[in-house]
């Protein structure tokens, strides 16, 4: 009797092994020949399910968000109002920071070196995926989403290239108090 695979998990499980490939390597430096070797199979069974490297990628980064997302859904599910789930949420992101960094330079390295368009494909979908659940969330307007996902980005871009001129974590702390200020910040005088 044949075996029976379900084509949508083994997808999956082979785009799981993908991701320290391209953060070790980067984007431009893995070719479809490493791939499949890194995840020890045939190069005509990973071209079976991908065509190309880009479709790894695409795909590996659809994969990722949805799974991150989930996971952090997961951690502040159960928990009791607002506050505690924004700080269930900044505990995650201390967490795996350096997970966000190597997703945010693999983005870079494929932004860079394919000739993206701004505004399409797999780095706007990722965007646009995490500033929506961050206002889920958060509970907050699209244009805070946005900027709390564009802080959280650019922390963790200067976190990486200039590690210890800021507290990672105490950035994360002055965020939070800022997002959880009673009727928002101050107004100007």
């Amino acid at each position: 009797m044949p075996k029976v695979v379900d084509h949508d998990e083994y997808r999956r499980e082979l785009l799981a092994g993908c991701f320290e490939l391209f953060s070790r390597r980067g984007y431009d430096n893995v070719t479809m020949r490493e791939i499949a070797a890194e995840l020890n199979v045939s190069t005509g069974a990973l071209y079976h399910y991908f065509p190309t490297k880009q479709a790894v990628f695409e795909q590996l980064f659809e994969q990722e968000r949805v799974l991150d997302i989930a996971e952090i859904l997961t951690q502040v599910g159960d928990l009791p109002d607002r506050e505690a789930v924004i700080r269930g949420i900044f505990e995650h992101w201390d967490q795996k920071k350096s997970y966000y960094q190597n997703i945010m330079l693999l983005a870079v390295d494929y932004f860079r070196g394919n000739g993206a368009v701004p505004d399409q494909g797999p780095l706007a979908d990722f965007s646009a995926y995490y500033r929506e659940a961050i206002g889920a969330n958060f509970d907050v307007k699209p244009a805070m989403a946005s900027f709390i996902f564009v802080f959280i980005i650019g922390l963790m871009y200067h976190s990486l290239v200039v590690p210890g001129s800021v507290e990672f974590t105490e950035q994360l702390a002055l965020l939070k108090e800022f997002i959880t200020l009673k009727g928002g910040p101050a107004p100007k005088k």
